[in-house]
């Protein structure tokens, strides 16, 4: 008897330290899902910030070598001698440095032209410096110059590190060279916060892609970080960036809590996106890190993130709360089994000793399960196939007075998991996996939530905890996360469809057009782009005022989107322009499609305005044509149907 009793005892601290164990690991499972909510938001914003700057980047482009003048000068340099080169830089400058103003009104920092050998031929943002080589130091020029294809993305420089849109310049087949747009974080940072207000963000490149890469005399622009030596940012004097985080003593906090933390140096070393959780006087942040790849697709930074999130502190309470009151059980039944085990040795022949040692145990396991039924989460003892215990909450959710009603209609609790892309059931159980059980535990654990419906019928998201009971058993816990799903739902919404409108925005284009694009293929389909935009909209502005403007928009939405088939895609470009991204058998199909709606538009009563007409450019292309090819086309033909008098299609 004694030799139970003991085994009890230490059963009960060893059950302790397993429970201690999972709520440390539940409470770290639901702040990482709210670090994983933190780091999508952030980067859907970031990605729609990148493309806006791409295109801004391609219209300037477009403006370049639609000058003539510029041109000719861009062709005669070539084939100058170098007396005549510095001639021609001088008459380059002063025929564009007034574009080059305009330009950084719109936070471009560099503008930057480059010879068909990659050479610098005039630095708009530095004048003096030129001639220098940049194709061995510059992959993005080497390729843009070599392989006379357009490229962007994030990269050092011999004057600053920036995210870059270099274009080839080719004059009648002649390759003049290329030219380069340059946008600072600076620019980046103020367009997130406008997305973000409560957040904070700092770029942080790696010595290789900033200091290393800068002239010398350049050096003095640039610092090491506060996080690493490995890491530099560009200094106080020059980035208003750095120069407000310097002087914010509550980012420096965070920053030496977020580098104590354990593992921090060895997560900065992988170079993957990741979040640090901090509690810091009550209060509940995130420190979000975005890894940053350069042209090269090499780690070239990160993009830092120091945004306050109270859910981290409310969770930490609920499962401090949680322990405490399970230790407390526990600790009370050490106790009583101390107390038994003391009266057993006192009379080891009194039976009325061995039945009171008896009734103790039985209302000290009685406790247990009681205080298992107080849990909110669900919990289920299973082997994969098979019930064998189910708590309060389950009977609660699901609306069954018991065990036995619950399997009368369902033998497994997998079966009432919702069908949906982003939750787990049991269509995604791979061949050779024993089971549900099997097939969670090969998951991560931030991809372990499932979804079922209550009694009432209304849905619920659970984060799925997975421990051993014994060698067969397991114990699962369903913890209700129904409120972080669904505002990370709703934000995947809110970062793909424009506000006004209803449409898809960019950012749904740029994540989806590739899928979209190989999906046309595999049926057989060309994919068509429509470009159109509203005719003389800025005079309907002028006249009856943008709420006005802004109802025509609307409704003009809803006119072309009550037309377009299941797999035709509306999208708000920007201001009036609109595209359409359609599957056709062919380019006369794609013509009568924009010849319809634009009969449409022009047969519609506004209210207010009455008539209105818009004009469409339309590109159809295959395989072998890129997304970029077929915007510019369509682009470009929206142009021409502007030019032959508006109201028509042109292709």
């Amino acid at each position: 008897m004694i030799r139970y009793i003991v085994a009890f005892i230490v059963s009960a601290l060893i059950g302790t330290a397993l429970i201690a164990l999972y709520f440390h690991s539940a409470c770290a499972q639901k702040i990482d899902a709210i670090g994983e909510r933190l780091l999508l938001k952030t980067h859907a914003f970031y990605d729609a910030v990148i493309s806006t700057h791409k295109i801004a980047a391609q219209k300037d482009y477009n403006h370049l070598i639609s000058n003539p003048e510029a041109m000719c000068l861009l062709q005669s340099f070539k084939y100058a001698d170098k007396e005549d080169q510095a001639l021609i830089r001088g008459e380059l400058f002063r025929l564009m440095y007034r574009q080059y103003d305009e330009m950084k009104v719109l936070h471009v920092r560099q503008f930057h032209l480059h010879t068909h050998k990659g050479e610098s031929l005039l630095r708009f943002h530095i004048p003096y410096e030129s001639g220098d080589c940049l194709m061995e130091l510059r992959t993005s020029i080497r390729k843009a110059n070599t392989e006379l294809i357009s490229v962007s993305g994030f990269e050092g420089g011999r004057i600053f590190p920036g995210y870059r849109y270099i274009f080839p310049i080719i004059k009648e087949g002649d390759h003049l060279g290329s030219v380069e747009f340059s946008v600072a974080f600076e620019a980046i940072e103020a367009e997130l916060k406008s997305f973000m207000p409560q957040s904070d963000f700092q770029l942080i490149m790696t010595k290789e892609s900033s200091f290393d890469a800068v002239f010398t005399r350049h050096q003095r622009l640039l610092s090491p970080s506060l996080w690493s030596e490995a890491y530099y940012v560009e200094a106080s004097d020059l980035s208003r960036v750095n120069r407000e985080i310097k002087s914010n003593s509550t980012i420096s906090r965070l920053t030496a809590l977020a580098k104590a933390t354990p593992g921090f140096e060895k997560r900065l070393q992988r170079h993957e996106r990741f979040a640090v959780p901090i509690v810091m006087d009550e209060e509940g942040y995130m420190v979000l890190f975005e890894a940053i790849n350069n042209t090269d697709n090499e780690h070239a930074g990160y993009m830092v993130g120091f945004t306050q999130e109270p859910m981290i502190r409310a969770v930490k309470r609920e499962y401090q709360s949680y322990f405490f009151a399970t230790a407390t059980a526990l600790l009370l039944m050490l106790l009583m089994a101390s107390m038994i085990l003391r009266q057993y040795r006192r009379s080891q022949r009194d039976q009325k000793s061995l039945e009171a040692l008896n009734v103790s145990l039985h209302q000290a396991n009685e406790r247990l399960e009681r205080f298992i039924n107080l849990q909110r989460s669900i919990v289920i003892l299973t082997d994969g196939k098979r019930f064998s215990f189910a708590n309060r909450s389950f009977y609660d959710f699901f609306g069954y007075e018991n065990l036995q009603a619950f399997l009368e209609q369902h033998a497994c609790i997998c079966e009432l998991f919702v069908e949906h892309e982003s939750f787990f059931s049991l269509s995604k159980v791979k061949e050779g996996e024993a089971h549900w059980i099997e097939s969670l535990l090969n998951l991560p654990a931030r991809q372990r939530i499932v979804s079922m419906h209550d009694a009432q019928g209304h849905p619920h998201a659970f984060a799925v905890d997975i421990s051993h009971y014994d060698e067969t058993i397991y114990l699962v816990d369903f913890a209700d996360i129904s409120e972080t799903m669904v505002e990370k739902l709703q934000l995947e919404s809110l970062a793909t469809r424009d506000q006004l409108t209803g449409a898809f925005n960019r950012t749904f284009f740029y994540a989806s057009i590739e899928t979209i694009h190989n999906l046309h293929q595999q049926n057989g389909l060309l994919t068509c782009i429509l470009f159109f935009d509203i005719d003389h909209f800025k005079a309907v502005n002028d006249t009856h005022g943008h709420l006005v403007g802004d109802n025509v928009l609307q409704v003009l939405a809803a006119l072309l989107s009550a037309k377009n088939r299941k797999n035709d895609y509306l999208i708000r470009w920007g201001g009036e322009e609109f595209l359409i991204v359609s599957g056709t058998v062919s380019m006369q199909s794609g013509i009568q499609k924009a010849e319809h709606l634009r009969a449409l538009v022009d047969a519609h009563s506004f209210e207010i305005i009455g008539h209105l007409t818009c004009s469409f450019g339309v590109a159809c292309g295959d395989a072998y044509h890129t997304t970029e090819t077929l915007i510019q086309r369509a682009d470009e033909k929206l142009y021409e149907a502007k030019a032959a008098g508006r109201n028509r299609v042109c292709a």
